[in-house]
């Protein structure tokens, strides 16, 4: 009967050994399991990002190359717009000379100073081009150095550097092209004017040229302290090209015109400075 019960007991611890054993090994089996699927898991993630990391590498090579290709783009734009400045400017030398040359024939008076004043406009315009080529910009201009060639280059045209003084007051103030070839034109009409009418006689007089902003707002004077403007018909016929150029170039910018006669001429163009292509 003990034998029977001791053989019983030992089965029975037999039986639990080999269930604890099975367990163990269920055991093993789960967590070996777990392991690879988080060793697979971990590659697969690993692959995930490595394969984005490459996608995302081949992307930025390809966005530097349209940058760079913009760049290219952009440098040869900036090329050609410059080179179409430079023979801007020297096709209108060209026209400038060949009116100089024809203005020796020309023994009419009225016919040689209509082709004079015809030499300055393109001469103002062709110092927009020169001062666009040299440039580090290719739409826009310093008005403060341009017009200093400009005043030069009149005083030179008209030899009045020993009877005549300028006096600038400039700000330094950059203009799109738009603006600057009128603003340009109005300024080479009124200086000439002022050279021509305003002191007779070759009287000493001066001639104050100003160009200020404020805000947005550009206000450009040009005044002389000559005989102001007579009434007498063969100055008003002699200076209606000037002044009707005047009031158009006043219009394509978009200002008011004012012209004075009050102890000389005083004439002021007020506009609204252009930005990026608009105004305002």
């Amino acid at each position: 009967m003990y034998e029977t019960e001791q053989k019983e007991n030992d089965i029975r611890l037999l039986e639990n050994q080999s269930k604890l054993q099975l367990a163990e090994l269920d055991r093993g089996r789960l967590i070996k399991n777990l392991t690879l699927g988080g060793i697979a898991l971990s590659l697969l993630v690993t692959g995930l990002l490595y394969n984005r990391y490459r996608l995302k590498q081949k992307n930025n090579q390809q966005l530097q190359k349209l940058v760079a290709e913009k760049e290219i783009l952009l440098k040869e734009k900036d090329w050609l717009v410059k080179e179409i400045h430079h023979r801007v400017k020297n096709n209108l030398q060209i026209v400038i000379s060949l009116m100089n040359i024809q203005s020796e024939y020309l023994e009419n008076g009225a016919a040689f100073d209509a082709v004079k004043e015809s030499q300055s406009r393109m001469t103002a315009m062709s110092l927009l081009h020169q001062k666009l080529y040299l440039s580090p910009s290719i739409t826009s201009i310093a008005m403060n150095s341009y017009i200093s060639e400009l005043i030069q280059h009149l005083k030179e045209s008209f030899n009045a550097g020993n009877s005549i003084s300028f006096k600038t007051e400039i700000q330094p103030i950059e203009l799109e092209v738009s603006q600057a070839v009128p603003l340009g034109l109005i300024l080479n009409e009124a200086v000439t004017n002022a050279i021509k009418y305003a002191f007779p006689d070759n009287k000493n007089g001066e001639i104050h040229i100003k160009l200020i902003q404020t805000g947005i707002e550009i206000s450009l004077v040009i005044a002389d302290n000559g005989v102001g403007l007579p009434e007498h018909s063969a100055f008003k016929k002699a200076s209606t090209i000037g002044f009707n150029l005047i009031e158009t170039l006043t219009e394509q910018l978009g200002g008011s015109l004012n012209v004075q006669s009050h102890d000389g001429v005083e004439l002021s163009v007020v506009f609204f400075k252009e930005i990026m292509g608009k105004t305002g």
